[in-house]
């Protein structure tokens, strides 16, 4: 990807601070001498969106997975090298929230999430549609699909029971860890520096969503491949490929002012999948800008 640093909304100290981040990262630099350009959107435009530097909470404490947690804490600390405070679900209300821009929430149950925010919930709704940017990894992800919340209008598949079973027992689809490919929104900032059309991502539940109707360009940022591209290794219960292929594993939408994220898995799984970090780093740098 590629930074824009403008000279004017910046103080003397500017030219001091690229050259220190030039060193460090061996970044080539260009320097331009207007923003006009000969073909496309020019810089100054006002399509063109400063990005903000987020400040981020990672919620945390009772009923949050620790290992979903762990995992996002130390992607934070080691390998984005970005400070993040800790936030527990009980301490969550409005004071707490307005000095965060973007809000993770670690793999969690919904009926946890509910218990630990308690009459707190309607303060993170607010803060979103007011400008925050909310985050969330896997099970959370099924929280916040669910209709009542109103923040976004992905929804947690239902299926159908088995024809064959008086007993109306479900058709397994808990899918005990399998690598299967996803296709990519190349459009979206979400996938900035990310060049393959193509990723695999880990399966590693039994949560599938499905999208709206009323799919709008943008939202269904990286979805499953189709049934027969599907699998790269691991087993699939055999319903289970038709019902995934094609949902999103990365959704987002705008909700008033703000705007929210949502990973039908955990890109930070074991710290394994380093090829979701530049996902997981552009949801969190770039979701409260765009």
């Amino acid at each position: 990807g590629a930074f824009l640093v403008r000279t004017a909304e910046n103080d003397s100290s500017v030219h001091a601070v690229v050259r220190r981040h030039v060193a460090a990262s061996q970044a080539r630099v260009t320097a331009l001498q207007s923003a006009g350009v000969d073909e496309g959107t020019d810089l100054g435009s006002n399509t063109v969106l400063p990005l903000r530097r987020p400040r981020v909470a990672l919620l945390g404490g009772a009923g949050v997975g620790a290992y979903s947690f762990g995992w996002a804490w130390f992607a934070f600390d080691q390998r984005l090298g970005y400070p993040v405070a800790t936030l527990a679900l009980s301490a969550v209300n409005a004071g707490t929230l307005a000095e965060f821009d973007v809000v993770v929430i670690p793999s969690v149950p919904g009926a946890a999430l509910d218990r630990g925010l308690g009459g707190e919930k309607d303060a993170l709704v607010a803060w979103v549609r007011n400008g925050g940017a909310l985050i969330t990894l896997d099970a959370a992800t099924a929280w916040l699909a669910n209709p009542t919340l109103g923040l976004a209008r992905l929804r947690q598949r239902r299926d159908t029971t088995r024809a064959d079973s008086a007993a109306g027992a479900p058709l397994p689809a808990d899918v005990p860890g399998a690598i299967v490919r996803a296709t990519v929104d190349t459009l979206s900032p979400l996938l900035a520096g990310i060049r393959p059309d193509e990723v695999p991502v880990l399966v590693f539940s039994d949560r599938i969503y499905t999208v709206p109707a009323d799919l709008r360009a943008g939202e269904a940022v990286i979805r499953f491949a189709p049934e027969s591209r599907l699998r790269l290794a691991g087993y699939l219960w055999p319903e289970v490929p038709a019902r995934l292929a094609l949902s999103p594993y990365l959704w987002t939408e705008r909700v008033g002012r703000g705007r929210v994220i949502a990973f039908a898995g955990d890109p930070n799984f074991r710290d394994l999948w380093r090829g979701l970090l530049p996902l997981f780093a552009n949801a969190i740098f770039l979701g409260p800008s765009f």
